[in-house]
Formats: C-alpha cells, structure tokens, sequence
C-alpha cells in the first residue's frame, strides 16, 4: 500500500509541476508557427515561442531571457508582451549579441512560469 501511495503521490508532484516548453526559432510563418527551430544559433535576433495548454488569462505575459552561464540571477533583458486573453501562443524577438547559453521563461499572471527553453548562442 505505501509504493501505490509513493507512485501516486510523485505522479501527482511531476504532472503540478509540468511546464509547457518555450522554442527559439528563426521567426513564424504566415500562419504563426515557428519557423526552424532549434538548440543552437548564431548571434542576432532571435525569437522566442511558446504555445501554452491552456489559454493565459490575462493581458499581458513577461518573457525573461537569463544568460545561464554568467551566474546572475537576474535576466538579462525583459519583454512584456500583450496577449488575448483567450490565446495559448506567444512570440517575440530578442536581439542576442553575446555568447552565451540562454533561458526563456515565460510568466502569467501574477509571476506564474508558464513556461521555458534554453539555447545555445555562437558568433
């Protein structure tokens, strides 16, 4: 009875705390899916996209671009992007010039990760 209860339980904690994944492409097509996704890019403008599971609810959303391998807690930069409520996708650009591994993550309301993505970034 305790490993069906420690099986349930862990179940329970991975599915709470499951994110949807945000990508890093070269842009959206014309029907606003991502365009050639991918790990590892070379300086310059960059997109950012995630497409949620459920819709936002709010407004607006905050996507936040941290350079992982500096050790700052901060983000390096911070967009705020205005959403439809009823939608489940966004985008937005970042101008990256700086070598690096980076994190996107993407925050509902009141600071909630909905998402986030990591990349690679080369000159």
């Amino acid at each position: 009875m305790k490993k069906i209860f420690a099986v349930c339980f862990l179940f329970l904690l991975a599915s709470c705390s499951k994110k949807d994944p945000v990508v890093f492409c070269e842009g959206t097509d014309t029907e606003g899916k991502p365009v050639k996704i991918g790990k590892v890019f070379t300086t310059g403008m960059i997109t950012v996209y995630g497409k949620f599971s459920s819709p936002f609810g709010t407004e607006n959303v905050t996507i936040k671009l941290y350079d992982t391998e500096d050790g700052d807690i901060l983000p390096e930069e911070t967009q705020s992007v205005k959403v439809d409520p009823l939608a489940k996708t966004v985008r937005t650009d970042f101008l990256i010039i700086n070598e690096s591994s980076y994190k996107a993550v993407v925050e509902g309301k009141d600071g909630s990760v909905l998402g986030e993505g990591t990349v690679k970034i080369l000159e």
